[in-house]
């Protein structure tokens, strides 16, 4: 059997810096055409200052404000600019304005994905949240592969996890064995070791994408992970792929009272509840980055913003 058509969701509101390194990987590395569906909050931002006042201080309150509206605006403009590119690869945006019922990002994010995934027609959904994933070649083969002749209501897929960050001691020479040491504590995030100069500042340079090949081909192995949902020790408790029935049984993500704010736990515990297992395949990885990467020259011409390029260093690690 093929892969299935996949719906995957992405909620987004002001980090167009990791939209743009997730679309073009996501429609260059798939091994088919998916649905993809990206859900704008347009969440008016006074609703999280009001319910949450002391983590914002009223002197700040304007800046936090003037921040929020400016990063917004530049994703609608790079949207209205690239308007062709996303009609091109089927990309369809939605608008999603919740009320003040949705005081956080994190339940923002979790409606806006309730509300992408309920105007898709695919029979399977990637609904991560997250906007800085970038995808290596045929991303859905490797995960659909572990589901394949699986009970679709009793199992879900997701991927070994790479985020570039910064280890003491930094390792003088990238090794296997230095990468599978941290399987021992953690099989879904690997770090890629950075710098200090680069671990430590968004702007500073690009993470290359071939950087995170050769940390893949390095560290690389064969296998396949089960663990039950909500144990969160080896898999990462956001499953990539799951069945829409399954997603539709446990009700979708959580999106009311304090404990939604953890809406990918809670959904962990649901499916925990239901008996559902993990499978993550350990013979390829997706790069969870918060690093602006540089793919292509190709891509920056499609895909980039200048104005956002303009803004980081043009150093490349």
């Amino acid at each position: 059997m093929s892969v299935p058509r996949i719906a995957y969701v992405l909620p987004l509101r002001s980090r167009l810096q990791f939209t743009t390194n997730l679309l073009p990987s996501l429609v260059r590395h798939s091994s088919r055409p998916h649905e993809i569906v990206i859900v704008l909050d347009k969440t008016p931002l006074q609703y999280e200052l009001a319910r949450r006042p002391n983590e914002f201080p009223p002197s700040q309150t304007e800046q936090f404000l003037r921040r929020d509206e400016a990063g917004r605006e530049q994703v609608y403009r790079w949207i209205d600019a690239h308007q062709k590119l996303l009609d091109e690869h089927g990309i369809n945006v939605l608008e999603f304005i919740g009320d003040e019922r949705c005081w956080t990002g994190g339940i923002r994010a979790a409606a806006a994905m309730n509300m992408g995934t309920a105007a898709t027609s695919s029979e399977w959904v990637a609904t991560f949240g997250d906007e800085d994933l970038v995808f290596m070649k045929n991303w859905d083969v490797a995960l659909w592969d572990v589901l394949r002749d699986h009970d679709p209501m009793q199992f879900v897929s997701t991927p070994v996890m790479v985020t570039p960050d910064l280890r003491d001691p930094y390792p003088e020479v990238l090794t296997a064995a230095w990468i599978h040491a941290q399987r021992d504590l953690c099989c879904h995030k690997l770090t890629l070791p950075l710098p200090v100069k680069f671990s430590r500042d968004l702007l500073s340079g690009r993470l290359t994408y071939d950087t995170f090949l050769r940390f893949y081909e390095i560290g690389k192995m064969g296998g396949c992970i089960n663990e039950r949902c909500g144990e969160r020790r080896m898999c990462h408790w956001v499953p990539m792929i799951t069945h829409r029935k399954l997603f539709d049984r446990v009700g979708g993500y959580p999106t009311h009272d304090r404990a939604a704010s953890s809406f990918d736990l809670v959904f962990d515990d649901s499916l925990r509840a239901l008996g559902v297992t993990k499978r993550m395949p350990l013979d390829h990885m997706v790069l969870h980055t918060k690093h602006y990467v540089y793919m292509s020259d190709e891509v920056d011409r499609e895909w980039a913003d200048k104005t956002l390029l303009d803004s980081i260093a043009h150093d490349r690690f």
